[in-house]
């Protein structure tokens, strides 16, 4: 076995669980440099980032709870200004909302449903500062097409 000390840079999900599995997928290829945490709940976010818990970034989904995100975000941002922010917008997320998010740096980055698991790993690996290999994990294999 192959010892790591790498150190994981912790990364919260806040989104509905019908997503969850598509974002711990896009995880997949940088799994061991990142330690994922699910939250239900905006307000599960807010009690962990108060009590002092770190993380490189949180994924926060346009809705929880079948309520908007985006002014738990803007009060996110004012109280820890440093948090980087990756946007799950829905495809009825109003464009000028996504500009606004963006131009007021409220967010670091913003995926667009439906996403793909590259979309994911490249945002995370940006906003984490994570270098990863040059091939996906599900190239590394030893099988060969004729």
């Amino acid at each position: 076995m192959e010892s790591q000390n790498v150190q994981q840079k912790q990364v919260f999900a806040c989104v509905r669980k019908d997503l969850y599995q598509n974002i711990n997928f896009g995880l997949k290829e940088i799994e061991k440099y990142v330690a994922l945490k699910y939250f239900a709940k905006t307000r599960e976010v807010d009690e962990a980032l108060s009590r002092g818990q770190q993380c490189c970034a949180l994924i926060l989904d346009c809705l929880i709870e079948d309520k908007s995100t985006m002014k738990f975000a803007r009060a996110l941002k004012e109280k820890l200004p440093n948090l980087r922010i990756l946007f799950v917008a829905a495809s009825d997320t109003k464009k000028e909302d996504i500009i606004d998010l963006i131009s007021s740096k409220i967010v670091s980055g913003v995926l667009l449903m439906p996403f793909t698991a590259t979309q994911v790993d490249e945002n995370i690996c940006k906003l984490c500062g994570i270098k990863k290999g040059a091939q996906p994990w599900f190239m590394q294999t030893k099988i060969r097409v004729k």
